[in-house]
């Protein structure tokens, strides 16, 4: 068990290495955003948001192999257009930048196992 003490280093150093790493002051501020919905004191001056993207696409079919318990091999003839529909989640600031929130989560753990390697804590 960490020592109090101990635990309120970490905690300052925590802090600091937030407001010193741009992915996760931006992560702060979402999640402060998404919790009280407002920020009264952000990391950042960019006001970071989650917006949905929808992708609609037209592509022609492939042939499909069917399992051996299948009666049919194919269910639309090869080459009728198939429309498709995906949403994906971007973060956005207001200096026009844009990231795939997925790729943001991932950079946000990558930083904080970082932070947990450089203070002995992984």
């Amino acid at each position: 068990m960490i020592q109090s003490r101990t635990w309120r280093q970490h905690s300052k150093n925590a802090s600091t290495y937030v407001e010193n790493t741009r992915v996760l002051s931006l992560c702060h501020d979402i999640a402060i955003a998404a919790k009280h919905l407002t920020v009264e004191r952000p990391k950042t001056a960019e006001n970071p948001r989650l917006l949905s993207e929808r992708v609609m696409e037209q592509r022609p079919s492939i042939p499909v192999d069917g399992d051996d318990d299948d009666n049919f091999d194919n269910f639309l003839p090869p080459g009728t257009l198939v429309h498709t529909t995906s949403v994906r989640i971007m973060l956005e600031t207001d200096d026009g930048g844009s990231v795939d929130a997925l790729r943001f989560a991932a950079d946000c753990i990558m930083e904080w196992d970082r932070f947990f390697k450089l203070h002995g804590l992984a």
